[in-house]
């Protein structure tokens, strides 16, 4: 438990400067083209202050749902000579009325940016943007590294045997394996095997990563179009250059399925189970995530791209698995902005695919 003057003496030292898109989330407010303008001249500030002042600055972004009109992009460095301090935060906000003032039209009364040492910061807290707050001076030097697998297997769950769905079987019987090992028999063992470091996000054992990135996205594709039990379904499980045939006698239906994930997908993954149940994660570890979730729509064009490279010579259908660790709640607005972005760029369209699907929340048709 931290007293009072504890926390009062962490927060003199730390700078948290507060934008308040009110007027809506900018990828929306702006689109997604001028967003990445936007973006990158908001990220030039924090090197504009390293340059002057030598000091590494955190940008972030937060959200509430169940407050109204609250959308935050937060600056936070810590210094300890408060001058100092004082000198980077009106640096900081100067810089961000030039570039706010390029990109948005402000209302008489409306302030850009609040920082936690302006003298009517309490003016601008809503309880609980003050418990995030009291979070990030709490957290300010921690950081979460990434966790490793355990050399022996930590969960009590069997790990998925993938030789079960190695053999052509019926669809309706291969769903019912899947959805059997997913089913939660106990809650206390399907926790333990959702969060253990070596569990269903780890891909040390390949039962787990066949299992998320193939089977999984294989069964909501058959659900997406409706696809008849009584058809049969094969996997390539690597010896096969394609990862999934569904067919009769008459017709088959061929699958290729890839992943957009961010290249430190392991480290992100391995910190799921530390953030709180509000949703929080230390400052620094937010700011990685901001970084990932910029950087989200270049993951799936990439992803794309090397597939059309392959030039398969059969037509078979690509499903692009988007994790929903990255689009920030996975809200509609973002999907939509990213599949603007991904459209634009994808210059081959389908290319010889009869369509390519993103596996979200839901599947979405991207061509």
């Amino acid at each position: 438990m931290i007293d009072i003057n504890t926390f009062e003496n962490m927060e003199s030292t730390q700078s948290h400067t507060f934008i308040n898109f009110s007027q809506g989330v900018p990828y929306t407010t702006l689109g997604w083209n001028n967003y990445k303008k936007f973006n990158k001249k908001m990220n030039d500030i924090l090197l504009k202050v390293k340059g002057e002042f030598d000091v590494d600055v955190y940008l972030q972004e937060y959200e509430d749902i169940n407050i109204a009109k609250n959308f935050y992009w937060i600056y936070s460095f810590s210094v300890n000579e408060k001058d100092i301090l004082m000198d980077i935060n009106s640096f900081i906000k100067s810089n961000i009325n030039d570039v706010m003032n390029c990109f948005f039209i402000k209302e008489d009364d409306e302030l850009y940016s609040f920082n936690n040492h302006d003298k009517n910061f309490k003016n601008h807290m809503h309880p609980l943007l003050a418990h995030y707050y009291c979070y990030m001076v709490f957290t300010y030097g921690m950081y979460i590294e990434p966790t490793h697998p355990p050399r022996e297997k930590s969960y009590s769950k069997e790990t998925f045997d993938i030789s079960i769905v190695s053999t052509i079987m019926k669809l309706s019987e291969f769903k019912k394996i899947i959805n059997d090992y997913m089913s939660i028999t106990s809650f206390s063992e399907y926790y333990e095997y959702m969060y253990a470091d070596d569990g269903f996000f780890s891909s040390k054992y390949e039962g787990n990563k066949t299992l998320r990135e193939e089977c999984l996205p294989i069964i909501k594709y058959v659900e997406y179009k409706n696809i008849p039990n009584n058809l049969y379904i094969q996997l390539g499980i690597k010896k096969d250059n394609f990862d999934a045939k569904i067919f009769n006698d008459k017709f088959a239906i061929i699958l290729e399925i890839t992943s957009a994930v961010p290249a430190h997908d392991h480290h992100y993954l391995s910190i799921r189970k530390r953030v709180t149940p509000e949703g929080y994660l230390p400052v620094k570890n937010m700011h990685d995530l901001k970084k990932e979730f910029d950087m989200f729509p270049d993951k799936i064009v990439r992803a794309i791209n090397l597939k059309h490279e392959k030039e398969y010579g059969d037509k078979r259908i690509l499903i692009v698995n988007m994790p929903m660790e990255y689009t920030y709640q996975n809200e509609k607005y973002i999907i939509d902005e990213i599949l603007k972005e991904v459209k634009e760029r994808i210059t081959r369209g389908k290319g010889g695919f009869v369509e390519i699907l993103l596996n979200d929340k839901k599947i979405i048709r991207l061509f």
